[in-house]
């Protein structure tokens, strides 16, 4: 009878090398895959880990759970429910790489928005006060903005350009605030004055959390340092003392 074991041992590589070999991000302009898509619920997130990585990662997580329990069918299906709960809760969390896009774009958005306000009540159209703003910001938040001007350059309507930033984790407001005054005809500076307003705001709560998750985080760290020098230079000391007095 063969051994499971290097079978097993063999596929867990594998999927480690499936996931190393990550092809490389393409543009958002890029035309979308035809054919049938996944339920939304397996899915994810958009900012989320592709489900092309999701899924080996829940193939590895399933497979060493039944390493680690032995083979036997009641392991094999524990194997399959955790690498399908993996899998799906991977596509719920937003990787950390979007996280950090996210925040750099929370953080240049206030300015963005009064160099908007300015161009637009300087008499420029939205459309070229946009791509004046786009030449002279840098970092994620360019580029997405960058996107809009293409598809605007491409022959698309102004409010349909805009849903690429309405769509951005972060940039939903601005994109759905200058829909709204597009298809209103509503002023686009005052609502761009207000939206770099309530930008501040979010960005210093932002600000606000991530100095909180700080000393959150630090407590595990300082407890590994200081509890087993605590232990040797504390405790121990004193037991030796009392066992040293119980002895004869």
């Amino acid at each position: 009878m063969v051994e499971m074991g290097p079978v097993v041992a063999a596929l867990a590589v594998a999927c480690v090398v499936a996931l190393g070999l990550r092809p490389a991000q393409g543009s958002r302009i890029a035309a979308r895959p035809v054919g049938r898509r996944a339920p939304p619920w397996l899915v994810g997130r958009t900012d989320a880990l592709p489900l092309r990585l999701r899924v080996p990662v829940g193939v590895g997580a399933g497979l060493a759970l039944v390493i680690w329990a032995g083979i036997s069918a009641l392991a094999v299906g524990a194997g399959v429910l955790a690498g399908g709960v993996v899998t799906i809760v991977l596509g719920l969390l937003p990787t950390a790489a979007a996280a950090q896009r996210q925040a750099a774009m929370v953080a240049a958005l206030p300015q963005a928005c009064d160099l908007l306000a300015v161009c637009v009540e300087a008499g420029l159209p939205l459309r070229s006060a946009l791509r004046a703003v786009v030449g002279v910001l840098d970092g994620p938040l360019a580029e997405c903005l960058g996107r809009v001007v293409a598809r605007v350059d491409l022959g698309i309507g102004e409010q349909e350009a805009w849903d690429e930033a309405r769509n951005e984790p972060g940039l939903e407001s601005l994109g759905r605030e200058i829909r709204r005054c597009l298809a209103s005809g509503a002023p686009v500076a005052s609502t761009l004055r207000a939206l770099a307003l309530e930008a501040r705001r979010d960005a210093l709560s932002a600000e606000e959390v991530r100095a909180k998750r700080v000393g959150v985080r630090s407590v595990m760290p300082l407890m590994l340092c200081f509890l087993p020098s605590f232990i040797l230079l504390g405790v121990v000391p004193i037991i030796g003392g009392v066992i040293g007095r119980l002895l004869p």
